[in-house]
């Protein structure tokens, strides 16, 4: 019987993934958001609402003006922006003389939080 012949050699082994230099510290990925997102997030639900009712209408408005002058239709490329221009005149004048009134409006006078209120009584003894 004649010898095996030898094993070929074993496969070097997969070079090291390159090596990274050790960072002090860990480090975060952090996600920019823009200003104004940051604001509006902050603020009330209704200014929420507000800002998104405005961005709708405005961009429908762009969107039906673009169509009417890609048909040569000035009428429809004109109004839409008109009347978008229009209900934010109409809707920050309304905005307007709503917080005129409420400086206007006189300050309720406050009232005392408690009837005996200064008074003190001896804690029961237990």
């Amino acid at each position: 019987m004649e010898p095996a012949p030898p094993a070929p050699p074993a496969a070097p082994p997969a070079p090291a993934a390159a090596a990274e230099p050790e960072k002090k510290g860990s480090t975060v990925k952090v996600a920019v958001v823009p200003e104004f997102v940051g604001k509006l997030v902050s603020q009330s639900e209704s200014k929420q609402n507000t800002v998104v009712v405005w961005s709708i209408v405005g961009f429908l408005a762009l969107a039906v003006s673009a169509v009417g002058f890609i048909m040569r239709d000035l009428k429809l490329g004109v109004a839409p922006i008109a009347l978008a221009l229009g209900a934010a005149f109409v809707w920050l004048m309304l905005r307007a003389k709503k917080r005129g009134a409420e400086k206007k409006r006189p300050l309720k006078e406050a009232k005392p939080a408690a009837k005996d209120e200064g008074k003190t009584e001896a804690l029961p003894k237990i």
